[in-house]
């Protein structure tokens, strides 16, 4: 399946936010779930695979972070509404725009079962129920 790296950048945004309150990440949510041997299987590539794709991204986040953000005595960071966080997502766009290759198929809501509304809304992209849509919002997503 393609997915945009536009929706794993988002997972892992969602992600640090939902660890930080103690609680399970969607992925980890999901791994932890009971399932029939065939979807444990793919869900299990696929998860992965994205976990793979977050790192990456990570890395490329920190190399931006270094390359245009401001060193003060503990950090570097960047200040929201500068000139380096436009420098920042003008290099950073275009990556997330593109698409890259999860191994599997989309699955439903129903061969889950129950998982917390936060694992649907960060794992949409997985869902074969939920349309995500194509376009890039940074609005509220912090570079740092």
């Amino acid at each position: 399946m393609k997915v945009k790296l536009q929706h794993i950048w988002q997972l892992a945004r969602i992600s640090e936010g939902i660890i930080s309150r103690g609680e399970l990440s969607p992925i980890e949510e999901i791994k932890s779930g009971k399932f029939p041997p065939k979807r444990s299987y793919w869900l299990s590539k696929q998860l992965d695979a994205v976990s793979r794709e977050i790192a990456n991204l990570e890395q490329v986040r920190i190399g931006l972070i270094q390359q245009h953000g401001q060193k003060d005595e503990t950090q570097i960071k960047i200040e929201p509404g500068s000139e380096s966080e436009k420098a920042f997502w003008d290099e950073l766009t275009p990556l997330l725009e593109a698409e890259i290759e999860i191994p599997g198929e989309r699955f439903s809501f129903e061969e889950l079962g129950a998982i917390s509304p936060n694992a649907i809304g960060a794992l949409g992209f997985l869902f074969t129920e939920n349309a995500i849509p194509d376009s890039i919002d940074t609005a509220g997503t912090s570079a740092t």
